[in-house]
């Protein structure tokens, strides 16, 4: 497997060229040597919309009860994601390669360890479930700058085919901000330090969002800004006019709010908002 960021660990590798500069917005603390140190491996993805500039949604009690398939979900939003879902009332099957060590154990949870590029362990995790969120990553290092990764389309193709095979519609996938039409909206110190470091692996999260989109499948895409491990607020917005898109800072425990809260809501369907606060 070749390796690669996701949205959890990319956006705190970002987090390291934050604000090098008091008058500039810039994602660095001291220098792009000091945001690579930053980053931390994570399975969460950086894997939906309201209206334009509102905020993401209320804490209103879902109207249908689902089983949900959450793949990634050892960490970072993966792991939030099963805590909401349960939360909600919803029935969650986690699929991750160290699913074993979730630390969580819930009469609705299934711990399901497997690899995401394998056909036939995902055809099993999508057997019987209504919903799928995807929330990939993979281990911070020198190949994320140096090598090219196709492991995000490898899997998202993989999970596609096993998905409308199955006859599963609904998919909520995490990539992020920089990916597809968001690419470049970030500021020019932004957008320098996000081709130098992050260039390769979201050429890979381009052609992932592109298998989303030409699918057969009711989906929605999901981009948020720079990860905190911060609580949930409910004061986010999903915005999705382009004009108000811009790099900011969002919870993990906040995007997987509005992660479940697709699961019954068709609001963001076949959409891509960026989520910030």
């Amino acid at each position: 497997m070749q390796l690669g960021l996701g949205p959890a660990s990319e956006q705190a590798f970002l987090r390291g060229v934050w604000s090098s500069s008091s008058s500039l917005s810039f994602c660095g603390r001291n220098s792009l040597g000091n945001a690579f140190q930053a980053a931390r491996p994570s399975c969460g993805a950086v894997v939906c919309i309201a209206h334009d500039g509102e905020p993401g949604g209320s804490d209103r009690e879902h109207d249908a009860v689902a089983t949900v398939l959450i793949i990634g979900a050892s960490r970072g939003i993966g792991l939030e994601a099963v805590k909401a879902a349960l939360e909600a009332g919803h029935s969650v099957r986690a699929l991750a390669r160290s699913a074993r060590r979730i630390p969580i154990d819930h009469p609705k949870l299934e711990k399901m360890a497997g690899d995401a590029l394998e056909m036939a362990t995902v055809k099993r995790a999508v057997t019987r479930v209504d919903v799928v969120t995807q929330s990939l990553g993979v281990s911070a290092g020198p190949e994320v700058i140096l090598k090219p990764t196709r492991f995000f389309s490898k899997a998202t193709r993989v999970l596609v085919t096993a998905m409308e095979e199955a006859q599963v519609k609904r998919l909520i996938c995490v990539t992020g901000f920089g990916a597809g039409d968001s690419r470049g909206r970030g500021g020019f110190l932004y957008n320098v330090a996000f081709h130098l470091l992050l260039g390769r692996v979201y050429d890979d999260k381009d052609v992932q969002e592109r298998i989303v989109r030409s699918s057969k499948l009711d989906w929605v895409i999901v981009r948020p800004v720079i990860l905190t491990d911060g609580p949930k607020t409910n004061a986010y917005r999903a915005l999705v006019d382009p004009r108000d898109w811009t790099c900011g800072f969002i919870s993990r425990a906040d995007v997987a709010d509005f992660l479940v809260k697709q699961i019954d809501d068709h609001a963001f369907l076949h959409k891509t908002p960026v989520l910030t606060t």
